[in-house]
């Protein structure tokens, strides 16, 4: 019988629509070999590849003679073009991997310091690869036998390690996080408001603004500190403390212990740590009146049309308008996607955002355009363009263009599109805008790594010629560029201080010297004052440039323009014709098991029983399994345990089949087999809210066996189940304060059972809803929970779904203790409305215990049951009011620490409990009720 599950199973998946796996559609793929790597891509990478292939194995050597150790592996990795958002990530499960997606950086982005988008990205992933697999002998040995998942490193290294030797090593040339005063405003503003974080916090404990992004920033500074300071010869010594070892030795120095820090270094972390600060500290006047227009947010993409100021905000998922007359924001509109950039039309009836969707799971560039007397938004019809703007005569518009890593500039009309000027890997393009009369487009061109302002002039032919702008030495980082309705040309500037505004008119450009707390972010003008976006400590907000600005510093020197004809012809690498020999990718010899481990389990008498799991999956991760295979030793049988995840299409599907033996006390043997199939999808809305569903069946058998007998019989019986869930999420939350959460969510869920051998039954059919509301003030959640027998054979209950048999199965609501003893019925329905009554932000700890925060709320719910048969009516009824205490808090415990567990301590009573021989109160404790 096993068998015949297995063969279905994958039958079955191999007839349906499966999930994406990095590639978006499904196409051939390609393999280069290097001394060192395997690079897996589609024919569209080839030219990536190709480039990347002419330095990859001097990047290994380079960085392993950094950390004082030497290639020892030889990788896969992965390129994919069918995400226009660029990321990569290192992987050691269940092998060395790397991935890299193909797409260009903003310039204007934290990342935009970059020289070249893939050999930094590259070069960040690989510095992973490397750094995380220095182990000692003992357990280099156990992950050769096992696998690279059994490497401690990779779980005991601080997180600020991880990164920091990652941003520290990408910035080794001067471009990258670690040598930008973008990254390094974050800790400034820090210092300026007294909120500078500990060692504990910037592991990851710390979960509010800016959470995750703390270890890379902090982290890539912090190394980059102790490679200035200590050399890097002592540094790379560092990263021989983070194996195993590590859990008897704590990093820093104890009261009767030296750490394993100071050991290396020579002062303990937290002295280091206190000299990083001071390094780190701003040793120049900042002006800290900061007129904030709103309190602070995940704001973005800042604009302006007359007396209205715009901007998105990430976390309430809308586009706003601020009348900076009245002062009064107002809500245009929702947009559940990321806003890069907002443009307004010269007439004020269209604005146009650059954003994204999400296509089989990828995010792709797209621009869309509201009409601003009906609300009315489209989806242009443009592909892979962001940073867009309106052209002064509203027939079309200029925006980059993506290729790949290649940035370019263009200007479409129609379906017409002309290209300006092409980007490579060494010039990237950014925020263009045009001038009143459209002779002129200006735009940022970053050219390794240093970035400037050019003017693109045009003619009814085309280009022209091209000039850059003459800059004073100081004036370095430039970031943003805007066009006002005044005709300046606005931009921003940093020296490891703050951003600073500059402005450039009347054949002049005048740069602010003396930096305001926050900095000066996308600049823009509004009836004669000046609005930006400022980074705080707790977020991103907009901002009111000083009326008065003679306390700011204003120098001005005259405007000069300088011939940049240059980058009209300017070669790229990736036009370079192809020379390297590929072969056609091949998955079979990546399927073999690279990680297994034994396993055991046990009970009050010893080990129950004992076997391995096997591990396997493709470098496109198109495939991954798990094999588990146990020697039960009281029913002298073998378990064995299959999960197979096929994520080659749409949506992805899952193999779960299964054989198992329990011996019971009485000498009987109960063999279950299993096997399920099941597939699932999500929809991100541009409007905001996510759709998803999941469609899932199963087979299940059981047979038994008397003492004595051969555990292998047949099943004696078997059942079938499906499932399916339909549900809705439109939810959103303050960047402060994520319990205090706004909007609603809907589900629908399904489950139907039917037993057909030996009795081919009617099938047993229950149909569960539950709809969630959240306001914001008071942190108010609202949930109604139901659920009714489409048929007979099946009842619900506070406990869930109960079939004839007396077997239960939990439901898809939850399970309140108070009412666990209430009898099931043909239906129930259960409901429960809370408040927060206090709040409290903790953001200390002590060793590896952190504590984030405490929430205390308050709240009543109450259920309505009916008996079994449709005529009994409502059967059944009772209330009860709680009180509840939750901590959320972290283990800091390397990569343990990136997760914030929240545990509950709650009182209930029910009042009205009639029975004497129940408590009408009791106590509820879970030590992890989410993560």
């Amino acid at each position: 019988m096993r068998h015949v599950l297995i063969l279905t199973a994958v039958a079955l998946s191999l007839t349906l629509s499966t999930g994406a796996d990095l590639y978006a559609p499904d196409r051939s793929l390609s393999v280069i070999e290097t001394e060192y790597f395997s690079f897996i891509f589609p024919e569209e990478s080839r030219p990536a590849v190709e480039y990347l292939t002419g330095f990859a194995d001097e990047c290994y050597r380079e960085i392993a003679t950094l950390l004082g150790t030497s290639p020892r592996y030889h990788l896969p990795v992965v390129m994919t073009p069918d995400s226009e958002e660029l990321n990569g990530y290192f992987t050691w499960h269940p092998y060395l991997k790397i991935v890299l997606y193909q797409a260009a950086i903003d310039p204007n982005s934290s990342l935009g310091s970059f020289n070249d988008d893939l050999k930094k990205l590259f070069y960040h992933e690989l510095t992973h690869a490397v750094s995380l697999t220095i182990r000692s002998k003992a357990e280099d040995a156990i992950v050769s036998v096992f696998g690279s998942p059994l490497g401690a490193s990779n779980y005991l290294t601080p997180l600020y390690f991880v990164e920091g030797v990652t941003v520290s090593f990408e910035s080794l040339d001067g471009f990258g996080r670690a040598g930008d005063p973008y990254s390094g405003a974050m800790l400034r503003q820090d210092i300026l408001e007294g909120r500078w974080k500990s060692p504990t916090q910037v592991s990851g404990a710390y979960d509010s603004y800016p959470s995750r992004n703390l270890y890379y920033v902090y982290g890539g500074y912090f190394s980059r500190y102790l490679q200035q300071r200590f050399g890097m010869e002592t540094y790379a010594e560092i990263w021989k403390e983070f194996g195993a070892t590590s859990v008897f030795r704590s990093l820093d120095d104890g009261l009767f212990r030296q750490g394993r820090f100071s050991r290396i270094f020579g002062i303990g972390l937290s002295e280091a740590w206190g000299d990083f600060e001071r390094s780190m500290t701003p040793g120049f006047p900042v002006y800290m009146a900061s007129e904030r227009l709103r309190d602070s947010s995940n704001v973005s993409a800042l604009s302006v049309k007359g007396s209205s100021l715009f901007y998105a905000d990430g976390n309430s998922e809308a586009v706003y308008a601020y009348d900076t007359e009245r002062g009064k924001e107002r809500l245009l509109f929702r947009a559940g996607a990321a806003v890069s950039r907002i443009d307004v039309s010269t007439d004020g009836l269209r604005m146009l955002l650059s954003t994204q969707n999400h296509v089989d799971g990828f995010p792709r560039l797209m621009l869309k355009e509201r009409d601003m007397l009906t609300g009315t938004m489209t989806t242009l019809a443009v592909t892979k363009m962001r940073d867009a703007a309106y052209l002064p005569d509203n027939t079309g518009l200029v925006g980059i263009a993506i290729d790949g890593y290649r940035t370019n500039i263009v200007i479409m009309r129609g379906n017409t599109s002309v290209r300006l000027l092409s980007g490579t890997e060494r010039v990237a393009y950014a925020s263009p805008v045009s001038s009143a009369d459209g002779r002129a487009i200006y735009a940022l061109a970053r050219v390794d790594g240093i970035t400037t302002v050019i003017r693109i002039n045009l003619d009814d032919s085309g280009v022209t010629s091209v000039d850059g702008l003459v800059l004073p030495e100081e004036l370095g980082w430039i970031r943003y560029l805007s066009m006002g309705d005044d005709g300046v040309l606005r931009f921003a500037w940093d020296d490891n201080k703050f951003y600073r505004l500059v402005e450039l008119c009347d054949q002049s450009l005048c740069y602010q010297s003396v930096p305001i707390s926050g900095g000066v972010h996308r600049p823009v003008e509004s009836a004669g004052r000046v609005f930006y976006l400022g980074r705080f400590s707790d977020g991103i907000a907009p901002c009111a440039f000083p009326a008065d600005r003679a306390s700011l510093g204003f120098e001005c020197v005259a405007q000069d323009w300088i011939d940049a004809s240059g980058l009209l012809g300017e070669p790229s690498a990736y036009d370079t014709p192809p020379t390297r020999i590929s072969r056609t990718y091949q998955p079979i010899h990546w399927l073999l098991p690279q990680f297994w481990l034994p396993t055991a389990s046990l009970n009050e008498t010893g080990i129950e029983s004992a076997g391995l799991l096997f591990i396997m999956g493709d470098p496109v991760e198109r495939l991954e399994a798990q094999l588990m295979a146990e020697w039960d030793f009281g029913s002298k049988a073998v378990d064995m345990d299959i999960q197979i995840a096929w994520k080659r299409f749409t949506a992805p599907v899952s193999v779960s089949l299964s054989d198992s033996y329990r011996a019971l006390d009485s000498g009987i043997v109960q063999r279950s087999l299993s096997g399920s199939l099941g597939t699932q999808a999500y929809y991100p809305v541009f409007s905001g809210g996510q759709l998803s569903w999941s469609l899932s069946s199963g087979i299940f058998g059981s047979a038994w066996s008397l003492a004595g007998e051969s555990a292998n019989k047949n099943p004696e019986t078997a059942a079938i189940a499906l499932e399916a869930s339909l549900s809705w999420d439109d939810t959103r939350s303050p960047l402060s304060d994520h319990e205090a959460a706004s909007g609603y969510s809907l589900s629908l869920f399904t489950r139907l059972d039917r037993s057909i051998y030996p009795v081919f039954a009617s099938p047993s059919a229950g149909i569960e809803a539950t709809a969630r509301a959240f306001l914001e003030p008071g942190a108010i959640a609202l949930a109604a929970h139901g659920a009714i027998a489409a048929s007979d054979g099946i009842y619900y209950g506070s406990q869930g779904r109960v079939y004839e048999s007396g077997s239960s199965l939990a439901g898809s609501y939850p399970i309140w203790n108070e009412f666990k003893n209430d009898k099931a019925g043909r239906w129930y329905s259960q409901g429960e409305l809370s408040l927060r009554l206090l709040k409290v932000e903790l953001q200390r700890g002590i060793g590896a215990f952190y504590a984030n925060r405490l929430s205390l709320r308050s709240g009543g719910r109450g259920y309505l049951s009916s008996g079994r048969t449709w005529s009994d009516g409502i059967t059944g009824a009772d209330y009860s009011v709680f009180g509840r205490a939750t901590l959320t808090w972290t283990p800091v415990i390397g990569a343990l620490a990136a997760i914030h567990p929240s545990s509950y301590l709650e009182a209930w009573c029910r009042p009205g409990l009639g029975d004497a021989s129940s408590l009408p109160h009791g106590v509820t404790f879970m030590l992890l009720a989410s993560y």
